[in-house]
C-alpha cells in the first residue's frame, strides 16, 4: 500500500494560488477516503450521541406531564428508568465515537507523516526552496494539524445532526419554534462562515512563519561552534530574536482572529437562544404549549446553543487545516529534484561487462571544462586538483544531482539518465565530505546504508556489526569504537555532535565500506585525521577493496592528499576543469612541479 496520497499535479499554466489550494482539497478528500472506515464509525456513534442528547429535554419534559403534574409514581419510575437508559446510551455513544475518530485522526496523521517523509527522502529527492527545518515542521507540526481536519469534519456532521433532530422536535411541538430554529440557525452560521478564509490565510503565514523560524534555530544550531569562533553569537541572537517576533505577530493576528470568530460565536449563539426561549414563553403564556413542552423547548434550545458551537468549532479548525494542507500538499506535489530513469519513457540500456565502472566524457558542468575521465572496473582511481568545485561538479554528475546529456556521463557503459536511480544508488555510493550522522548509536549509524548489517536487536544485544570487522579496521573506526565503554552502544548526538571531526569521519568511512557498493565515491575522506590514522586508512582502504576481495570494486577518490594518492593505481591531475595528466603518485610527483606543489604539504 502506498502511503503517498494522491494530490493535483502543478500545472504551469494554472496561478501558484489556485494550485495549492486544489491540491490541499485534493489531499483532504484522499484523507477522508483512507480513514472512511474508522471515520463512518465514528461519525455514526456521535451523531446517535447528539440524538440521544436531543431526547433528554424531551423526556424531562414528558415527566413533567405526564408524572409529576399527575402524581402517577408509576410514570414517574418510567421516566426515571427511561432517563438512566438514555444517559447510558448517551455516554456509550461518545465514548466509541470519539475513541474512533481519535483512532482515524491518530492514523491519518500517521499516514501524512509517513508520505511526507517518503517523499523527501525518495531516490529522486524534491526540488524545493524550503529549508530543512521548514520541512520538518511540515513533515511534523503541519500533517498532525492536516488530520486533524478529520476530528472536525466527524463534529460537523454530528453537530448538524442535532440540530436537525432539534429543529425536527421543536416543529411537532410547535410549528412557529421549529420555523424559528431553521431560519435563525443559517443565519448564525452565515455571519460565522465569513471569517473563516481570513483565518485560513493568516493561521498559513503563521505556520509559514514557524517553519521559518525553526529553520533558523536549525541552522544556528548546525553552525554553532562555527558562530562561537567568529564571535558572531550576537548577531546571531538578534537574526533569531527577529524571526520569533514575525512569528509570534504572525501568530497573535491569526489568534485574534480566531478569537473574534469564538467570540461572535457565544455571541451569536446567546442571542439565538435568547430569542428562541423569549418566544416559547409567550406561546406557553398563551396556552399554545403545556408547561412540559415549555420546558423541553428551552432544553432544546439551550442545546441548541452547544451544536452551533460545534459548528463554529469546527469550521475554525477546518480552516486552520486547510492551511496546513496546502504546506503538505505543496511538498507532496514538488517536482523531482533529479529525473528517474524508472519514470522515464527512454530506451533501456544493457550494462556493458568491458566498458569502464564510471566515465565521464567530454563534460561540461559547473567548474569542468571538457574533462574526460574513465574508471576502470576494479580500480582505485585517484582525482586530484586545483579547484574544490571540480570535485563537487564530479560527485553532482554521478549522483544525478547535476544535469549530464546522455553520452557524457555513463555508468557500465548506460547512459547516467537511463539507469534507475534505485539501482544507481545501490550500485554508486557517493560519499560528500561534510557527511551526516543521526542521533542513535555508532551501531545504528553502520547500519544506516543498503547493504550494512541489519537485525532487530534489543539494546545491548549483539550488535550485528563487531569492532573488529574489516570495514572499521580499514576506517580506523575499530579503535575510537574499543575506547568507549559502551563500544557499539556508544551514543552519537545528532550531526555527530557528541564526536571529533575525525571520528565522525572515520565512522561514515565505515558505514560506506560496510555498504559495499560497486563503485564507492569517496571525497577527502581523511582531512580531520592525524597523519598515522590517514595512512592506516589509506592502506586499510586498497586492502579491503582491491586486495582482499571475492569481486571486482572500483574506488574513485577525490582528494589531493599524498597518502591516500599513493595508494591509487592511477591518479588523475585536473586542472581548471580539465585533465591535464595521468599516471602514478611517484610519476606525477618526479615530472610535474604544479602536482608536487598542490599535493605535496
Amino acid at each position: 500500500m502506498s502511503f503517498a496520497p494522491p494530490v493535483a499535479v502543478r500545472s504551469a499554466d494554472r496561478p501558484e494560488s489556485s494550485v495549492r489550494a486544489r491540491d490541499a482539497r485534493a489531499l483532504l478528500r484522499s484523507g477522508r477516503r483512507a480513514q472512511l472506515r474508522p471515520l463512518s464509525v465514528g461519525v455514526l456513534f456521535l451523531s446517535l450521541h447528539q440524538l440521544t442528547e436531543v431526547l433528554v429535554p424531551v423526556v424531562i419534559g414528558l415527566t413533567i406531564d405526564r408524572a409529576v403534574t399527575t402524581g402517577d409514581p408509576v410514570a414517574l419510575a418510567w421516566c426515571i428508568g427511561g432517563l438512566v437508559v438514555l444517559f447510558t446510551a448517551l455516554r456509550l455513544c461518545w465514548r466509541t465515537g470519539a475513541r474512533a475518530v481519535q483512532f482515524a485522526e491518530l492514523r491519518e496523521g500517521h499516514r501524512l507523516r509517513t508520505a511526507v517523509a517518503a517523499r523527501l527522502l525518495q531516490p529522486a529527492g524534491v526540488r524545493t526552496d524550503r529549508a530543512t527545518g521548514e520541512l520538518v515542521s511540515i513533515a511534523s507540526g503541519d500533517a498532525d494539524t492536516t488530520a486533524s481536519a478529520i476530528e472536525a469534519r466527524a463534529r460537523l456532521i454530528a453537530a448538524g445532526v442535532a440540530i436537525v433532530g432539534a429543529t425536527v422536535l421543536l416543529l411537532r411541538i410547535d410549528g412557529w419554534l421549529g420555523l424559528l430554529v431553521i431560519a435563525g440557525t443559517p443565519l448564525v452560521l452565515l455571519l460565522l462562515q465569513g471569517l473563516g478564509p481570513v483565518i485560513s490565510r493568516r493561521s498559513e503565514a503563521a505556520q509559514q512563519a514557524a517553519g521559518r523560524s525553526a529553520a533558523l534555530a536549525t541552522d544556528l544550531i548546525r553552525g554553532l561552534r562555527a558562530i562561537r569562533g567568529i564571535g558572531a553569537t550576537a548577531s546571531s541572537v538578534d537574526r533569531y530574536r527577529a524571526a520569533s517576533r514575525t512569528t509570534l505577530a504572525a501568530s497573535l493576528r491569526a489568534a485574534t482572529t480566531s478569537s473574534a470568530q469564538a467570540g461572535a460565536g457565544v455571541l451569536l449563539s446567546g442571542l439565538f437562544l435568547a430569542v428562541v426561549a423569549a418566544v416559547a414563553g409567550i406561546r406557553a403564556w398563551h396556552g399554545d404549549i403545556s408547561i412540559g413542552e415549555l420546558i423541553t423547548v428551552v432544553g432544546l434550545a439551550q442545546f441548541v446553543a452547544e451544536p452551533l458551537g460545534t459548528l463554529v468549532f469546527a469550521a475554525r479548525e477546518l480552516a486552520v487545516a486547510n492551511g496546513s494542507a496546502r504546506r503538505v500538499a505543496e511538498v507532496l506535489s514538488a517536482p523531482d529534484a533529479v529525473t528517474d530513469a524508472a519514470s522515464s519513457d527512454r530506451p533501456a540500456h544493457r550494462t556493458d561487462p568491458g566498458a569502464p565502472a564510471v566515465e565521464l566524457h567530454n563534460v561540461h558542468a559547473g567548474s569542468l571544462r571538457g574533462l574526460t575521465l574513465p574508471v576502470p572496473v576494479g580500480r582505485l582511481v585517484a582525482v586530484a586538483g586545483n579547484d574544490p568545485r571540480d570535485a563537487v561538479a564530479i560527485r553532482g554528475l554521478l549522483t544525478g544531482e547535476h544535469a549530464a546529456t546522455d553520452e557524457s556521463v555513463r555508468i557500465g557503459g548506460r547512459p547516467v539518465s537511463t539507469v534507475p536511480l534505485v539501482e544507481l544508488r545501490r550500485r554508486v555510493l557517493v560519499e560528500p565530505h561534510e557527511t551526516d550522522l543521526f542521533a542513535g548509536t555508532v551501531a545504528e549509524n553502520l547500519r544506516a546504508l543498503p547493504g550494512a548489517p541489519t537485525d532487530d536487536r534489543a539494546p545491548g544485544d549483539d550488535p550485528g556489526v563487531a569492532v573488529d570487522h574489516p570495514a572499521l579496521r580499514a576506517s580506523a573506526a575499530d579503535e575510537f569504537v574499543a575506547g568507549h565503554p559502551a563500544g557499539l552502544d556508544h551514543p552519537v548526538a545528532h550531526r555527530g555532535a557528541s564526536l571529533s571531526g575525525g571520528q565522525r569521519q572515520r565512522l561514515a568511512l565505515a558505514r560506506s565500506l560496510l555498504a559495499d557498493p560497486d563503485v564507492l565515491v569517496l571525497s577527502e575522506p581523511t582531512t580531520a585525521v592525524d597523519a598515522a590514522t590517514e595512512a592506516r586508512i589509506a592502506a586499510g582502504l586498497r586492502r579491503l577493496r582491491h586486495t582482499d576481495t571475492d569481486r571486482p570494486r572500483t574506488t574513485v577518490l577525490l582528494t589531493n592528499s599524498p597518502t591516500l594518492l599513493a595508494v591509487a593505481d592511477q591518479v588523475v591531475l585536473v586542472v581548471d576543469g580539465a585533465v591535464a595528466d595521468r599516471g602514478t603518485h611517484a610519476d606525477l610527483v618526479a615530472r610535474r612541479a604544479d602536482y608536487r606543489e598542490l599535493v605535496l604539504r
